[in-house]
């Protein structure tokens, strides 16, 4: 993540399938960091990602999904107490 961004947008959720889901990104070799906060119910939920390539969570500043190398798509989940969180994903 090198140099400034090529683009920066405020979206609702993180919900991208694939490089063409976001405008003016170049088709190979870039990278996403989103960041944003979430309050749940009380209960018990699972945080999943869908990848290709890699991927990296935190939540509350803890790493909790680190799968940063090349890859097919991969499915990567964590459980997650309700409450407030504060999450950022590269």
């Amino acid at each position: 993540m090198r140099g400034p961004p090529i683009l920066t947008e405020h979206a609702p959720r993180l919900d991208v399938e694939g490089a063409h889901a976001l405008p003016n990104l170049p088709r190979e070799n870039f990278a996403l960091e989103a960041t944003g906060s979430v309050d749940l119910a009380p209960g018990e939920y699972t945080l999943r990602t869908l990848s290709d390539d890699g991927v990296r969570v935190w939540v509350d500043g803890a790493l909790v999904i680190d799968d940063w190398k090349p890859h097919e798509t991969a499915l990567d989940s964590i459980a997650l107490a309700g409450g407030h969180h504060d999450i950022r994903v590269q």
